[in-house]
C-alpha cells in the first residue's frame, strides 16, 4: 500500500499538483446518510435491529465524527483499488490512521459501522484475520454498551459475516 500523509481531504503531492480523492474504508461499512439506496439502507436498518430513520441518523454521526477526525493530522495508505460505487468520480479502498488511531476500528466502537467489505492485510504487517476479530470484539462491545447505532437496538443476536475478500 503507498501512505499519502495529509491533513485535509485534498492531497498535495510533489510539485504544484493538487488532487482529491473519494475513499472508501477497508473493514467497514457505516449506515446511509440518505434514501438514496433504499434496499441498502434497510439492510443496514436490519443489521443493527433499528429504524430506517434510527439507521440515517447512524449514518449522518458516523459522517460527523469522520468530518470532526478528519480535521486532525491524518494518514491515507491505498492500494489504489477501485471501490467502485454508483458516483461518476473514482473511489478507492483506504485504510486511514488519525494520529495512532485506525478510523474502522474507532466507528465500529462507536457503534457507527460494522465489519464488512473488502479486507486486505493492514500496511502494519496486521493480518486481515487478525483485524477482522478485533473489529468484531470492538462491534460486539459496542453492541453490549449501547453506542451509536446500537443505543435503540431490538437485536438479540450479533449478526455474523460472511468472508469476502480477506487476505488479499
Amino acid at each position: 500500500m503507498s501512505p499519502i500523509p495529509t491533513t485535509t481531504a485534498t492531497v498535495s503531492g510533489c510539485g504544484a499538483e493538487t488532487r482529491s480523492y473519494s475513499l472508501r474504508l477497508y473493514f467497514v461499512d457505516a449506515p446511509e446518510t440518505n434514501l438514496r439506496y433504499p434496499d441498502r439502507t434497510r439492510e443496514q436498518a436490519e443489521h443493527y435491529g433499528i429504524t430506517l430513520d434510527e439507521a440515517l441518523n447512524a449514518g449522518r454521526a458516523a459522517r460527523d465524527l469522520v468530518r470532526a477526525m478528519l480535521k486532525e493530522p491524518f494518514t491515507v495508505w491505498t492500494r489504489w483499488a477501485s471501490a467502485a460505487g454508483r458516483g461518476a468520480e473514482p473511489r478507492y479502498y483506504a485504510f486511514i490512521l488519525v494520529g495512532e488511531q485506525a478510523l474502522d476500528e474507532l466507528l465500529v466502537a462507536k457503534g457507527l459501522a460494522q465489519p464488512k467489505g473488502i479486507r486486505p492485510n493492514l500496511p502494519t504487517g496486521e493480518k486481515a484475520a487478525d483485524h477482522q476479530k478485533k473489529l468484531e470484539a470492538l462491534q460486539a462491545e459496542a453492541r453490549k454498551q449501547k453506542a451509536g447505532a446500537w443505543a435503540t437496538s431490538t437485536r438479540t443476536d450479533l449478526p455474523k459475516e460472511a468472508p469476502e475478500g480477506e487476505g488479499k
